[in-house]
């Protein structure tokens, strides 16, 4: 198999790596194993002799070590010098061999002959023992075995014995054996690293792709934004035009492919957020039994549409989690009941078992396979869909479900039977009924009438986007000022000295200015906090991350004309509750 040069290089790299990590257990464990081959030799060789390879091995040492601190010196190895690290390595084995060889084949002639069976033993545990650390450069190993283990066969074979001839083929019948298996195993890890390097460059590769999916996503989706939020705001603007039925009809017919596509774009902003780990979780204590209350209002009408019966099973049970989050999750998972179940129930309970809640979604839907149990949690991925059919859903709520339970750390499980129907069950931590709070009710004339000739702002640089909202403003009474950027708006506070009551700003503006900054110089200018409102169509990471840091209430692209009127509410009602 043909490698290119680069991921030769990688491994060679990764090999060396290795190869130093241990090189300091190397230098000390060879010294300190010749000191207990000297200790067993000290009443049977003279001293002197001794004395000479301990200096020899304390050299070898050394230069292990010395090896090791410019090796490290180094930091960064060029492709360039890999070879002459590898040199290196190979000496240090050929000297320790020459240094074990040369001193067995003086020492074999100068002990009495009981202790030749001690000096051959020495040298084949030796050789088990340096197995280990230098195999994998097998050319080391090949440098330290040879001289090693070749002057005590020839000691063998000069012998001229039976016995002798006996050993030394059996010496060197393992020398063999040691030298194949330290091939096969050098070829082993050969390709076990470059599996693990190729795997590598594989998950870089699907990462890449992923960031770049994300971008266009982040990209794509402002462009596609900015149209969007004008036909949402001029199509309920034109509501209050049409009278005649069959214009009514296909005003409906218009609205409802519209809110399909804000649908489906809404779902990729939710999922990018989620993948940006932009989702804020924030643990509060909070009612099940209220969150079951509403759901019930939501769901109930929409079930006994299709003929289905829903329940919503809980005592007052309080649970500490993020309220959204869990929310969110319970809707995807009641949206998925309420499409795949054609008749029977739906149900939702919460149940308490110690420390823990379990809130389960079960229906008597289609049910799923357990081969797609697994696969059910993936973007985009769904099971009986290959068509595409939008009244399906777009494959994205469970995988969003899983990603929201991961970043709650709750458990989840699905038990699903085929034709039977399926049950989604999530774990949270019991929480604590929260205390009573005060809430001054505020009166609903108040709210309804809050936007009445209020001045409100609107910065966009897309004239479509800035004429749809200007009219959607007018059509709420309100007086509209309107600017395409960042100078025009500041023109408008500083020279003109009007400040609004609200301001509704993009966040893209022209010439690198964003929304932010545009509110932030107009409170700085007015000495004032003036509310404010960021549209935004972005979902990059650092976009929302620097409206998120702002402390900005924001809302994204393409915006229901409710959303917005109720945000301009709060946020109005909210200062006149301060004064």
């Amino acid at each position: 198999m043909m490698l290119n040069h680069s991921l030769k290089d990688k491994i060679a790299l990764k090999r060396l790596n290795e190869f130093f990590a241990i090189l300091p257990a190397i230098a000390i464990g060879g010294f300190l194993l010749v000191l207990v081959v000297c200790a067993g030799l000290t009443e049977v060789l003279p001293s002197h002799y001794l004395w000479l390879w301990l200096s020899v091995s304390l050299f070898i040492s050394l230069f292990r070590a010395c090896l090791v601190f410019y090796y490290k010196l180094q930091k960064v190895v060029s492709v360039q010098k890999i070879e002459f690290w590898q040199g290196l390595i190979i000496l240090n084995g050929l000297f320790s061999g020459l240094s074990w060889g040369i001193a067995s084949f003086i020492f074999y002639y100068s002990v009495p002959d009981s202790y030749h069976v001690y000096i051959l033993v020495t040298l084949v545990i030796v050789l088990s023992g340096y197995f280990p650390v230098f195999v994998h450069y097998d050319k080391c190993f090949y440098a330290f075995s040879f001289p090693l283990i070749l002057p005590a066969i020839y000691i063998l074979i000069m012998n001229n014995t039976a016995a002798s001839y006996y050993l030394a083929f059996l010496l060197l019948g393992y020398l063999c054996l040691m030298l194949g298996f330290a091939r096969w195993f050098y070829n082993r890890e050969f390709e076990r690293n470059r599996l693990q390097f190729e795997l590598f460059e594989q998950n870089k590769k699907v990462k890449e792709a992923n960031d770049s999916k994300s971008l266009f996503l982040a990209s794509a989706s402002h462009d596609l934004r900015q149209p969007l939020q004008a036909l949402g705001f001029y199509i309920v603007t034109l509501s209050d035009f049409l009278r005649e039925p069959k214009k009514k009809a296909l005003f409906d017919k218009t609205l409802k492919a519209y809110q399909a596509l804000e649908d489906l774009l809404n779902q990729l902003l939710n999922i990018s957020k989620l993948n940006a780990n932009l989702v804020d979780i924030i643990n509060t204590d909070f009612s099940i039994l209220a969150l079951f209350d509403q759901l019930k209002n939501d769901y109930e009408l929409r079930a006994l549409d299709k003929g289905l019966s829903i329940e919503f099973v809980t005592d007052d049970y309080y649970a500490c989690s993020d309220i959204v989050s869990v929310e969110r999750i319970t809707r995807n998972l009641l949206e998925n009941a309420l499409r795949y179940t054609e008749s029977g129930f739906i149900k939702a309970c919460c149940n308490q078992e110690k420390e823990f809640l379990k809130i389960t979604v079960s229906d008597s839907g289609i049910g799923i396979d357990s081969q797609h149990i697994d696969k059910i949690f993936g973007e985009f991925y769904q099971v009986k869909n290959p068509e595409r059919d939008r009244s399906k859903g777009f494959g994205l709520g469970l995988y969003a479900v899983d990603r929201l339970t991961k970043l709650l750390g709750c458990h989840m499980q699905v038990k699903s039977e085929l034709g039977k129907g399926s049950t989604f069950e999530i774990t949270l931590p019991v929480g604590t009924k929260p205390a009573e709070a005060s809430i001054e009710e505020v009166d609903e004339r108040v709210t309804n009438t809050v936007l009445e000739e209020k001045v409100v702002m609107v910065v966009d640089d897309d004239d479509v986007v800035l004429d749809s909202i200007y009219r959607l403003l007018l059509s709420w009474e309100c007086q509209v000022l309107t600017a395409s950027t960042y100078q025009e708006a500041m023109s408008i506070v500083v020279e003109e000295e009007l400040i609004p009551d609200v301001l509704v700003v993009d966040y893209r503006l022209p010439e690198y200015q964003t929304g932010v900054d545009l509110v932030e110089a107009i409170c700085l200018s007015s000495q004032q906090k003036v509310p404010a409102v960021i549209l935004t169509g972005d979902t990059g990471e650092e976009s929302l991350t620097h409206i998120n840091r702002s402390g900005l209430d924001f809302l994204h692209k393409p915006v229901d004309s409710e959303k917005l009127k109720n945000k301009m509410k709060a946020l109005l009602v909210g200062e006149e509750l301060i004064v």
